[in-house]
């Protein structure tokens, strides 16, 4: 199932960008970028849920952002 979302995020959904920011999340983050593609997929088509954020900037200008990823879909990216 993950190589299906994984070849259809760089072959056919269309936001190119959205494709490699979620790249380059998967790489910094170490998880297989199919299972990081579906998170935030359905993170952003999910607008009920409408989970918190918050971005800070630290003593040494360093912005930090954080989320919380509020609902149930963890269970399957385990």
């Amino acid at each position: 199932m993950w190589s299906i979302i994984g070849w259809y995020a760089k072959n056919i959904y269309l936001d190119k960008e959205f494709v490699e920011e979620t790249e380059g999340i998967a790489e910094a983050s170490e998880i297989d970028f199919p299972k990081i593609f579906a998170l935030n997929f359905f993170y952003e088509i999910n607008t009920a849920m409408k989970c918190s954020g918050i971005i800070v900037r630290n003593s040494n200008n360093t912005i930090i952002h954080g989320r919380n990823l509020d609902f149930e879909f963890w269970g399957y990216f385990s």
